[in-house]
């Protein structure tokens, strides 16, 4: 399977908020864009992920044990992004600072 890495966060966004608007909402996109990836998915996948309530969505067991993996790329994901961040903020990494003996021996 070849399945784009945007279908997966959907999923998982879907998942976590167990509501397409909730889904929507956070990743600001519209309710059919959400509604139509997690049905590619669905399809792409030939399973069912989740089960339609009327209080939203449910995962279906299949479904369950994919977002434990999922949620597990995901937060590697953003972490990798935060550090990320973090060093080019200069909060995080190293820092080499270059002087010429010269320089050294004045001090």
């Amino acid at each position: 399977m070849n399945i784009s890495l945007e279908l997966y966060k959907v999923f998982y966004c879907v998942a976590k908020n167990k509501s397409i608007t909730g889904a929507s909402n956070e990743l600001m996109i519209s309710q059919p864009a959400v509604s139509k990836a997690v049905k590619t998915l669905e399809n792409q996948m030939n399973l069912r992920l989740f089960e339609r309530t009327n209080n939203g969505v449910k995962l279906t067991e299949i479904g369950q044990l994919i977002y434990r993996r999922v949620e597990n790329a995901i937060q590697l994901i953003e972490s990798a992004e935060n550090d990320v961040k973090s060093i080019l903020n200069m909060e995080l990494g190293t820092l080499r600072i270059g002087a010429s003996k010269v320089i050294i021996d004045e001090f």
